[in-house]
């Protein structure tokens, strides 16, 4: 049967007719890392629901791969049951690590198996998306309303992979944000998994007057929390050092963008 798709203005396609006349059901699954956090899986939620709200005449539901229900099984059955013949895969990704290159795609191939009427399309991880540099750029707009980022350095931090690629990223980013915000200088550290460690960058800014910190995440959690424990403890005892803590991306419209622009 051949299947004929009409693009939506934000990439994910809408519902359409096979050559045979026969209404084809288009639906989109996210699929998020998972934690024991209410908070963290409350605000991918609500990145779920953003998209609902924007893409009423698609189904649209989620799975995670840990720490959380439902899986991403559940999820594939519920837009499969819901009368989907067409899934588009969002992984609630930044970056190319394990999970975008191992778990994701073996959680979809099973898919397939279990329902092989049903086309799936798995998008990439959102990576230095465009909107998410918009986004980024945001939060430390947000935070930084009171201060002139040339008396300031700025600190991304990332999750931490065995994935060379994926913590050159972080460097990326944190290189453009530096320069497109002008502050006096920009580098990157990590939670977990590389170095620099968080701890480790936090020592070699006790000079500075101002330190700016964004965390690289999408949603709040474990690792999140810890950032900012390390941040409190550090200022705790570096009275004369001002950090101002910028956040983590979070649902926003403009993750949604990126999620949907990814998809296409």
């Amino acid at each position: 049967m051949t299947r004929a798709y009409l693009p939506s203005r934000n990439g994910i396609r809408k519902n359409s007719r096979s050559s045979d006349g026969t209404i084809m059901s288009n639906a989109i699954l996210f699929i998020g890392h998972g934690t024991r956090d209410p908070e963290g899986v409350a605000e991918f939620l609500r990145l779920v629901e953003l998209c609902r709200e924007r893409r009423s005449g698609v189904i649209v539901e989620h799975g995670f791969l840990e720490l959380a229900e439902p899986s991403v099984s559940e999820g594939i059955e519920r837009c499969a049951t819901r009368g989907a013949t067409a899934i588009q895969v969002l992984p609630s990704i930044l970056l190319e690590a394990g999970h975008a290159r191992r778990d994701v795609p073996a959680e979809i191939e099973r898919g397939r198996q279990r329902f092989p009427d049903v086309e799936f399309q798995l998008a990439t991880p959102l990576r230095l998306h465009p909107r998410i540099i918009d986004l980024c750029q945001l939060r430390i707009e947000q935070a930084t309303c009171d201060i002139e980022p040339r008396d300031a350095q700025l600190l991304v931090v990332g999750r931490g992979s065995t994935e060379p690629s994926a913590n050159d990223d972080v460097g990326r980013l944190a290189a453009v944000l530096g320069e497109r915000l002008h502050f006096a200088d920009a580098s990157a550290c990590f939670i977990d998994l590389a170095r620099p460690a968080l701890a480790e960058a936090l020592v070699g800014t006790d000079c500075l007057v101002r330190l700016v910190v964004l965390s690289f995440l999408l949603f709040t959690g474990t690792l999140e929390k810890r950032i900012r424990r390390q941040i409190d403890e550090f200022a705790a005892i570096h009275a004369s050092l001002k950090i101002i803590y910028a956040g983590y991306l979070n649902a926003h419209p403009l993750l949604l963008d990126a999620f949907l622009e990814r998809g296409a």
